[in-house]
């Protein structure tokens, strides 16, 4: 049994795409396979295209609607998807033609004024076009759909995916279930809300006006969907954020993503029934529909109908269709109330449920015919008896096993009744990674606390209460089982079978809930010298939270694990926020910087720029320093100004020391993000976002909510580029990464921002470190030289060794060095020429265009070496004598 709860909006409407047909593959090997219908009400039109002149400033023919134009639609606030789909091959699913007609779908105001259209020159490719936009305040807009080529009366269809928005006029095809959900062999579920239900005395229980209709046709035939419709509205552990309806500690979860996994939870309680009493045969999935199908009550009109389906999914009645059930009975009289039973024969009548049109009832030993009313009750004739022997109704067993069916609990004429003992086990909170709190329970009979009974725990049989729960130490947060158990149940002891005949036993569960984990995440402080590799994987953190109640054994482990959860996303690249930078005259603070966190999608962080000297340094040593992400300070103000919709913009400044004007600039490549909604790891960008990647993505989207904690991360810088817009995957953004921030790299005292903690265990606080840049050595040393044994000193020169990042094109010298030449007994020897020998060559007074702060200057001294006059006069045939010292 496969469940989901997605619809693909580029998934084909009028034919079975990629994953409808590995719907077909999946049910064709014996697996049911639910998905939910979808939550789009009739918020859809269909029609054929009927081509007209299109009004002016819109290309090609239009669609009349049938007198006009234009479709009236209303808008509420909110953002909005449209989908338009045309009958025509998909390219991308293997149907080489691909589309022959190229439709177009846009947004007009009420008087027919082009407000918005994005669209794609489709021939050849997908017969699909995306209208996304946002509507600020309710209006009324109208829909044109226009054709810039192609022909023929082609079919086609838009579907408002997303947004509040209702169709006013030329109204039809109003059915939304498609993708996968219209396959052919999916059960496609709808939505009731449960208080809607005949258990909540509504019958016909009611469909969801949001629950997705269908009767949408694919390749020519109507797939006749939805399947069933199941409730919605229940009670999880897990809060989405819905209305808590019923008030009580548990949030409500509605939709059809609810109501699917509650029809297939049903399928597999048949598919474990039919297994056991069919010898481990299971039903096959078209067998599963059937049963689900021909058990389920009729809502609307009788058999199947494009609002509900076959109807209201029934668990009871379609385990029924196979097996017989053990009935319960809940009250028994005499039919006769002046006759006296035991001394004269009765007829009683007996109110129960599940009593099968066989059922008998078992009075002592013998077994006596019943008159079945119906399901919920049944008489018997009662012979005259002795003593006060117990009655049961048994139903026989239906299936070949004999497995099925069974008797119920007894009734007895006379005397008490057996009492009700409620083992109730005490609810309980905890931190996550926390112990769990010790059990107790509270026993009542007859809903009377235990200690106004007179009975005792030994006297009940619950001397060897156990407990059980689903939670552990390092259990997610969320809401957890704590059970109790005992052998008095187990009827295969005698002592249990003696109490069984005065007590009925209830062990009601308690609920443990796991709270978030406070902590307090601070990068611990750091130094370096200027030009170190600065490394956020290699970045430390100091965790601050309570251990007390977290057992001493698991210590260890909880601090390993969680230091291993941070780590494990933390990119090796920086968020550069240079603080020196002002706007407006304001600079940044670390109070800007007040619990906040930050990441970056996974190509951001890639395309992070690397802050590198590139030049060989001594012995071909390369200085890899940092990786950043620049972002200018004017975007922390904006940010918190409008977490939403902040825009994120680039500073490629601050990383060499060329500060000025920065001509690389330009275009930002970067947007931002509120990560503050999860939606299952990915944040669709908008349209690819014009021509301008500074953009904010709107969005409460962007992280997956089950790891990412939306309520203490909501300062969450999210980095975007411009390749998560533009770039081939430009569909939605995904392998986030967290990224410490540092607010520079020069020499000074600097903020270290850390990188975010992608987990819901913890309620987190963001603290700074500081960050030391300490000068690096820059050495100016003279170049070692040689000269003749004339003595005649030269120009000495000196070398720098060596520049970090790129300053060597910035940090020219503007004069010097000075050179003095000291002899050994470190005598200085001034500019005259020297005589043979070896001396120190001593620079100093080197003077900068720019200043330095930067670099510690040292200098470094080097050899001078002066050849030794020569012994004899050297003189070539019939040439000058040469001598070092007096010329020739």
């Amino acid at each position: 049994i496969i469940v989901d709860d997605i619809t693909y909006l580029t998934e084909p409407f009028f034919t079975d795409g990629v994953v409808a047909k590995a719907v077909e593959d999946v049910t064709a090997s014996g697996v049911s396979y639910f998905t939910s219908a979808g939550n789009f009400g009739v918020k859809s039109y269909e029609g054929i295209f009927n081509p007209t002149a299109a009004p002016p400033n819109f290309i090609g023919t239009a669609h009349n609607f049938g007198g006009s134009v234009f479709q009236s639609v209303s808008l509420l606030k909110g953002t909005y998807t449209i989908a338009l789909q045309w009958d025509d091959p998909f390219y991308s699913i293997g149907e080489s033609a691909g589309a022959q007609n190229d439709l177009d779908i846009y947004l007009a105001d009420q008087f027919g004024n082009k407000l918005f259209g994005f669209n794609r020159n489709n021939f050849e490719g997908d017969p699909l076009e995306i209208l996304p936009f946002v509507v600020k305040s309710t209006i009324n807009a109208k829909i044109i759909i226009t054709r810039k080529s192609g022909n023929g009366n082609v079919k086609f269809k838009y579907v408002i995916f997303r947004g509040d928005g209702t169709i006013l006029n030329y109204n039809q095809g109003n059915g939304t279930i498609i993708g996968q959900a219209n396959a052919a062999s999916a059960i496609a579920v709808g939505a009731a809300l449960y208080t809607n239900t005949p258990a909540y005395g509504v019958n016909p229980p009611t469909v969801a006006s949001f629950s997705s209709r269908g009767g949408n046709e694919v390749d020519g035939v109507n797939r006749n969907k939805p399947d069933l419709v199941a409730p919605n509205g229940v009670n999880t552990t897990v809060d989405f954020g819905g209305v808590n309806i019923d008030n009580d500690q548990f949030p409500n979860f509605f939709g059809t993503s609810a109501a699917a996994p509650h029809a297939a939870a049903v399928a597999a309680l048949v598919q474990e029934a039919r297994k056991k009493y069919f010898d481990n045969v299971p039903f096959t999935a078209a067998e599963m529909k059937t049963a689900l199908q021909s058990t389920a009550i009729d809502m609307s009109t009788p058999g199947y109908d494009v609002n509900t389906g076959a109807g209201f999914i029934q668990a009871d009645d379609a385990l029924q269709s196979f097996s017989n059930p053990f009935p319960q009975v809940i009250s028994m009289r005499l039919q006769d109330s002046a006759i006296t039973p035991g001394t004269n024969p009765v007829t009683v009548v007996i109110n129960g449920e599940y009593f099968a049109s066989n059922a008998s009832v078992i009075f002592q030993y013998d077994t006596i015919p019943a008159v079945v009313v119906n399901g919920n009750q049944l008489t018997a004739n009662i012979p005259s008896f002795i003593g006060n022997p117990p009655l049961t109704v048994y139903n026989p067993p239906l299936t070949n096993s004999a497995l099925d069916g069974g008797t119920s609990d007894s009734l007895y004429f006379f005397g008490s009744i057996p009492q009700n003992v409620k083992v109730i086990v005490n609810n309980a909170t905890k931190r996550f990674g926390e112990k769990n709190p010790p059990y107790t329970f509270e026993v009542t009979i007859n809903d009377q606390p235990l200690n106004t009974t007179g009975l005792t725990l030994n006297s009940l049989g619950l001397t060897n209460v156990t407990f059980s729960t689903s939670s552990n130490t390092f259990s997610n947060i969320g809401l957890y089982f704590r059970r109790a158990s005992s052998s008095v149940t187990d009827l295969s002891l005698p002592e249990s079978q003696a109490l069984a005949a005065l007590y009925n036993y209830q062990f009601v569960d308690g609920v443990l809930t796991i709270n978030r984990m406070p902590i307090t995440i601070t990068p611990r402080d750091t130094t370096l010298i200027f030009g170190e590799r600065i490394d956020g994987k290699a970045m430390k953190f100091n965790y601050d939270y309570d251990p007390i109640n977290i057992e001493a054994s698991d210590r260890a482990a909880f601090l390993d694990s969680l230091v291993d959860n941070h780590q494990e996303t933390i990119s090796n690249s920086f968020i550069l926020i240079d603080a020196r930078m002002g706007v407006n005259g304001v600079t940044l603070t670390p109070a800007d910087f007040l619990n906040m966190s930050f990441m970056a999608t996974g190509k951001a962080a890639a395309n992070a720029r690397m802050g590198v000297n590139a030049r060989m340094g001594v012995n071909g040593i390369v200085y890899d320093t940092i990786n950043v992400v620049s972002v200018a300070p004017e975007s922390v103000f904006a940010y918190q100004t409008d977490s939403a919709n902040g825009i994120i913009r680039n500073a490629r400044m601050g990383v060499n020391a060329r500060m000025g004007v920065n001509a690389r600039m330009g275009v930002n490549s970067n947007a931002a993000i509120n990560a503050r909604m999860g939606v299952n790891g990915t944040a669709t960008v908008n349209a690819r976002m014009a021509v301008n990647a500074r953009m904010g993505v709107n969005a409460r989207m962007g992280v997956n909510s089950s790891s990412f904690n939306t309520e203490t991360n909501e300062n969450t810088l999210l980095i975007v580029d411009s390749l998560d817009v533009y770039g081939p995957d430009a569909d939605s953004l995904s392998g986030f990464q967290s990224l410490n921030m540092i607010s520079g790299f020069t020499v000074g005292s600097w903020l270290i921002g850390p990188g975010v903690l992608i987990s819901e265990n913890f309620d987190i606080n963001y603290g700074l470190g500081n960050l030391t840049i300490l000068p690096a050595t820059l050495t100016v040393k003279a170049n070692d030289t040689s000269i003749t044994c004339t003595g005649v000193q030269p120009e000495y020169r000196s070398s720098k060794i060596f520049y970090k990042y790129d300053d060597e094109d910035s940090l020219t010298i503007a004069s010097g060095p000075d050179f003095n030449v000291l002899n050994n007994l470190n005598a200085n020897m001034g500019s005259g020429n020297l005589p043979g020998g070896s001396y120190q060559l001593v620079p100093s007074n080197v003077v900068f265009t720019d200043s330095i702060p930067n670099y510690n200057i040292v200098y470094e001294n080097g050899t001078l070496t002066v050849a030794a006059s020569p012994a004899s006069p050297v003189a070539a045939a019939g040439g000058p004598i040469s001598f070092c010292a007096g010329g020739s």
